[in-house]
């Protein structure tokens, strides 16, 4: 699963998951060669879904934030001799917005005669002309430099290829050049994108000018103020930026004012998951009632309003999920739920600031974890997935009882959820395999693995038991052969 991520992908080879490649949140991955005026440089492409049980790429669009894939002139193979009644690409749509238009021409679809029956919705596709044949990458996933003539070729690939090539090649400062002409080049909104990240990353590499990318972000945003998705896209690659330049006051504040006025759950969700992150950064170094990394302090007051900002306004946030119409096609991202019943974290919040003057760092910490798990259980958050499995997995795991064996990889939702102090995690596996499960935090650090044996093929659950971690949002990640999946779960004390 992609999340709110830009990767290179070359020659991966993702077969017999339940779905291949789920994208969202702002995802753009990378799938075709790096392209200059006189070279064609083979870092990225060739790449090889077949035979998951689900849609073999699955793209989830919100209101806020789009995904695509740059893959046009990629050689990828993308087919499914076996799931006759899932999509090649699926595209979800949340609400009624537009998608981006996918340009794919010259991948390898498999032996159908019109892939357009297999993308939907097949008029998000630019596919024409498609290979006949499979392609043939290069041995061994190197990365390969060929002489040709792509003049022809559109401006931005070209200054695309450029980047990624200078990038590759350790120059980073030409590489962050490149990146910042696609982007001020106009015209796709995913070329924009991918060259607004780039240029980060780029610049994170080279360790110098990274004081100046709020700065430069903060211009992007002014820039495009009449494009809501594009100035949301460039406000979180400038809260990036205030992070690693130890500027946690001024993300934290543009992060609650995201809190304050959501404009759908998983905005809100995703916000309170970055604050969640930023929370780790903090320590108590500069002493009094100030919290900070080295001269970046966070009055106390500012700590408490930032806790309390979003209260009033949680509550209302059923009025903007009832106004979304859904198709049948489609699922719902929340549903009403009763409130009630997670009025104890209410109460653990402060309303009086001298309250929390007396607790320390680390108590703070732990506000403001509940504060947030608060905002996101009462939205009952559920990760949108592509018309899942679930049911026809039940089904199956039902009647294959009788042969002891599950016919795919499957890993369901922990139980209870929230939970306190244990859970359970159920997993399904069709063959023998190594099988391992991880527990992360919100930061991405590795808590505990819970499972790292080879497993016979069959239905097996483990309890997961805390003792020793504080309240919050983790993940676990099960990885069984070319089979990995994760899912979130939430430790309330």
């Amino acid at each position: 699963m992609l999340d709110n991520s830009q990767p290179v992908l070359y020659q991966n080879v993702v077969h017999t998951n339940g779905i291949g490649m789920s994208l969202s949140n702002n995802s753009y991955p990378i799938m075709s060669p790096a392209y200059s005026i006189s070279e064609t440089n083979n870092l990225a492409g060739y790449n090889h879904f077949y035979n998951n049980s689900g849609h073999e790429i699955y793209i989830f669009n919100t209101e806020n934030a789009k995904n695509n894939l740059l893959m046009n002139d990629g050689y990828n193979i993308i087919e499914d001799n076996v799931n006759s009644e899932y999509y090649l690409i699926y595209i979800e749509n949340q609400g009624w917005t537009p998608s981006e238009v996918i340009e794919c021409k010259n991948n390898y679809w498999g032996v159908i005669p019109n892939p357009g029956d297999k993308l939907y919705p097949f008029e998000y596709f630019n596919y024409i002309p498609f290979l006949y044949t499979i392609p043939a990458p290069p041995s061994n996933c190197q990365i390969t430099t060929v002489n040709d003539d792509n003049s022809y070729m559109p401006q931005q690939t070209l200054i695309l290829g450029n980047a990624l090539t200078s990038g590759i090649n350790g120059n980073y400062v030409n590489a962050a050049n490149y990146s910042q002409q696609l982007t001020s080049l106009g015209g796709s909104k995913a070329f924009q994108k991918v060259g607004s990240r780039l240029y980060y990353t780029n610049k994170y590499l080279d360790g110098s000018g990274i004081s100046s990318l709020p700065a430069y972000y903060e211009n992007l945003i002014n820039a495009n103020s009449n494009d809501t998705l594009l100035k949301k896209y460039f406000r979180g690659l400038k809260i990036e930026s205030n992070v690693i330049n130890t500027e946690l006051h001024s993300a934290l504040v543009s992060l609650d004012s995201i809190i304050s006025s959501p404009s759908n759950p998983y905005e809100l969700m995703y916000a309170n998951i970055d604050k969640l992150r930023i929370l780790s950064l903090l320590d108590s170094s500069s002493g009094g009632d100030n919290y900070g990394v080295g001269n970046n302090n966070i009055p106390l007051p500012e700590i408490f309003n930032l806790l309390k900002s979003d209260l009033s306004n949680v509550s209302g946030f059923s009025k903007i999920s009832s106004n979304n119409k859904i198709s049948s096609k489609k699922q719902s991202a929340t549903k009403t739920v009763n409130t009630s019943k997670y009025d104890f974290l209410l109460k653990r919040i402060p309303t009086d600031i001298n309250v929390l003057k007396n607790k320390s760092l680390e108590q703070i910490k732990e506000i403001i974890k509940d504060k947030m798990m608060y905002n996101v259980l009462i939205n009952n958050y559920v990760p949108n997935v592509p018309p899942n499995r679930n049911e026809e997995y039940k089904t199956k795991e039902k009647s294959d009882v009788e042969n002891n064996l599950p016919k795919v990889y499957s890993l369901s939702q922990n139980y209870p959820n929230p939970f306190n102090p244990t859970t359970t995690i159920r997993y399904a596996l069709p063959k023998d395999n190594m099988v391992t499960i991880k527990i992360f935090d919100v930061t991405s650090r590795e808590i505990k693995t819970i499972v790292n044996d080879v497993k016979k093929a069959g239905y097996y659950s483990i309890t997961f038991s805390v003792s020793d971690l504080s309240s919050g949002i983790y993940f676990y990640r099960i990885k069984a052969g070319n089979f990995i999946q994760t899912k979130m779960m939430v430790y309330i004390k």
